[in-house]
């Protein structure tokens, strides 16, 4: 392993898709559940909180140094230790590195600029974590 590393995340395309068909069958069950008033309510605050997410990924960079795993989040970099609970399957990484659920990653092949990377970064984190 390389004394350092770093990876630009970006959005996922897939993960929007998966986003979006949850959102749509979201309302759908609510459709029943709720009445008119209360659906659009809910609909309007699920749409709003899903618009949120979209725009722009928390979590910028991924990398490793000498010392330790870092991730760079609105221009601070914050040392990390992955938790146990972190999953590592060819076509998604979920990594936590706190007790918190909002504090994990996740990362799709399409969240970074090309396959070698996510096969870098996937090498790099089995040679760490096992």
């Amino acid at each position: 392993m390389p004394a350092t590393a770093e990876w630009v995340l970006q959005s996922s395309r897939r993960q929007r898709w998966l986003d979006g068909v949850f959102l749509l069958f979201s309302l759908l069950i609510l459709v029943w559940l709720l009445p008119f008033l209360w659906w659009l309510c809910a609909a309007f605050f699920l749409l709003v909180l899903t618009a949120r997410g979209w725009r722009k990924p928390v979590v910028r960079k991924l990398g490793y140094d000498s010392r330790s795993w870092w991730l760079e989040s609105r221009g601070r970099r914050l040392p990390v230790r992955w938790r146990s609970g972190s999953v590592r399957r060819a076509d998604v990484l979920i990594l936590e590195w706190s007790f918190w659920p909002w504090q994990r990653l996740m990362i799709r092949p399409d969240s970074l600029s090309s396959a070698e990377d996510y096969r870098r970064l996937t090498a790099a984190l089995y040679n760490d974590l096992h």
